[in-house]
């Protein structure tokens, strides 16, 4: 969903499949919860309560940016093309790099999921830190 969304700006058929996604992810989302909550009535195991835990938040927050690219992104893909709205060449410039940032930060979280290294964990929380400050700046 989130490498496409750019795509989406100027494809209808894209903004489509995006928004099946985010169904489909939502799907996925209540169906992994509800397997993890059948989990925790088997035994109480901390190490597997904890690792629980960690996969439910980690599809919480997937499926949140799921909801974030359809409610708002797709929101505003369809706006652009239904008012035929271009963007200018610093706006485009501007949005690829946040795209390319958001990417970046993505794959980031997947490896610090998947490794839980401290480390990766600390180089997201500064790329989190930094994208969030770049969006304050380019406000103002």
């Amino acid at each position: 969903m989130l490498s496409n969304t750019l795509q989406a700006f100027d494809d209808s058929r894209l903004i489509r499949q995006i928004l099946l996604l985010d169904d489909h992810l939502d799907n996925l989302h209540r169906e992994t919860t509800l397997y993890l909550a059948s989990l925790g009535k088997l035994t109480h195991n901390e190490k597997r309560d904890n690792e629980a835990l960690a996969i439910f938040g980690f599809f919480t927050n997937l499926e949140h940016v799921g909801d974030i690219i359809s409610r708002n992104t797709m929101v505003l893909a369809k706006r652009k093309q239904r008012k035929l709205i271009e963007f200018s060449s610093e706006g485009w410039t501007e949005l690829k790099w946040l795209h390319a940032r958001l990417l970046d930060i993505f794959k980031l979280s997947q490896a610090v999921f998947s490794s839980g290294d401290d480390k990766l964990a600390e180089d997201l929380i500064k790329a989190k830190r930094e994208f969030r400050q770049h969006i304050v700046v380019a406000r103002k």
